[in-house]
């Protein structure tokens, strides 16, 4: 039971999300989410990701006192604050989002990982000492899903706020990411050795790592827990899944969706370190069986995609978004990319919203003007994201959504 004061909050809140949802702006830019999503030709996408901003951007703001009720004050928020604060072009949402956690642990590992110290920085135990030793001995791998959390959540919003703001059950994209898997167990060190070591083994683990996913994506399918991914659902690198090709609530009604329905995510930032024909040879037969579940696919995180691109990167048929790092060769990806259907997703650098003090506003115009040179005949999406402290200035978000803006305007040419 929520006190009185907290429903009040929590409906002034949904109330106010509701009425950003309505208004002329926030239908706007959903058109401009299906267009871009698209690939037809129109201005850049600009979001600016909060998540990681929370402790400076959101939770000053929570005032809800009982722990169910300051979770969904902290989504009401989160579903607002962009558009209500920063001027990106993050979108509101005309429900309440409730996502099912669901889970895999490979091999039967819990590979959750221990935060170390009061940083940012997570351990993950090392769960195989000896993979040429192991690697025929590994249990099962097991699944699950965590309903009674999201049902709690889901009952609460709609006793407080349904009349208001409807709550919905969904997903965000799903995150398929071998190689985190296997440094999750092996380590990282122990990994770069065991390609030498045991190739045969390496190769093994990855056949029953995919093995897995396809299991993974068959279960959720069979409980009725793949959701579309046609609008708010979030997607790997801090983008939305709006679009009018894949199957929406309508089909969803009629059949259950499988993998092959939605968008899904792919990375392989640990494999940095390893050379384009080893990664070629090691990892990407089994990225492309993997991809091969899903209709969309979104690729990379802050690994520099210009890397592996020509040896094997292209060979992903289903790729409609790509993240263009800080340390990607954008002009190299922008040769590659222009005049085709993948969006050139760019994560820009952390340093300008993270270091102390004022903007670097003339860095921030040559970064963007480098990359809408690199980016001329591609559809161009721009997302600042990883940022961990704004140092108490948040209010610094909108002056740089508004240089970015102004740099588009002059030097953007599709």
């Amino acid at each position: 039971m929520l006190s009185e004061k907290d429903r009040e909050i929590l409906r002034a809140l949904a109330s106010k999300q509701m009425e950003l949802h309505k208004s002329p702006e926030n239908l706007s830019l959903i058109k401009e989410w299906y267009r871009h999503n698209s690939c037809i030709k129109g201005r850049p996408i600009i979001h600016m990701d909060i998540t990681h901003m929370s402790n400076d951007v959101i939770i000053p703001l929570l005032k809800c006192c009982s722990p169910d009720a300051r979770k969904i004050e902290f989504d009401l928020y989160k579903c607002c604050l962009n558009f209500e604060l920063f001027g990106d072009d993050w979108p509101v949402p005309g429900y309440f989002p409730v996502l099912y956690g669901s889970w895999i642990n490979f091999f039967g590992f819990d590979t959750t990982g221990e935060k170390y110290g009061d940083s940012i920085a997570m351990i993950h135990p090392v769960r195989i000492n000896n993979l040429e030793a192991e690697a025929d001995s590994l249990g099962e791998t097991v699944m699950g899903i965590d309903r009674e959390n999201a049902r709690r959540i889901f009952d609460v919003s709609q006793d407080v706020f349904g009349d208001i703001l409807p709550p919905k059950f969904g997903h965000d994209v799903p995150r398929v990411v071998p190689t985190r898997e296997l440094v999750y167990i092996l380590g990282m060190e122990k990994l770069c050795y065991s390609l030498y070591d045991c190739p045969d083994k390496v190769h093994q683990i990855m056949e029953r790592i995919t093995d897995g996913y396809y299991k993974f994506f068959d279960f959720l399918s069979g409980e009725g827990l793949i959701f579309p991914t046609t609008s708010f659902e979030m997607v790997r690198q801090s983008s939305l899944a709006f679009n009018l090709e894949l199957p929406d609530e309508n089909v969803m009604k009629s059949r259950p969706l499988t993998s092959h329905d939605i968008w899904g995510y792919m990375d392989s930032q640990e494999s940095v370190s390893i050379s384009p024909e080893m990664f070629s040879e090691f990892f990407m037969p089994y990225y492309k069986k993997l991809s091969e579940l899903f209709a969309f696919l979104s690729y990379g995180c802050c690994e520099p995609v210009s890397k592996n691109w020509d040896i094997c990167l292209h060979k992903f048929e289903n790729l409609r978004k790509v993240s263009i790092s800080a340390w990607c060769d954008e002009e190299y990806m922008g040769e590659r990319l222009a005049g085709k259907k993948i969006i050139f997703q760019r994560k820009l650098p952390t340093e300008y919203l993270s270091q102390e003090g004022p903007l670097d506003e003339e860095g921030i115009r040559k970064c963007l003007c480098k990359t809408l040179n690199a980016a001329k005949g591609c559809q161009l999406e721009i997302t600042q994201m990883d940022v961990y402290s704004l140092k108490g200035d948040y209010e610094k978000i909108r002056r740089y959504v508004e240089l970015i803006r102004h740099t588009i305007e002059e030097r953007y040419c599709q």
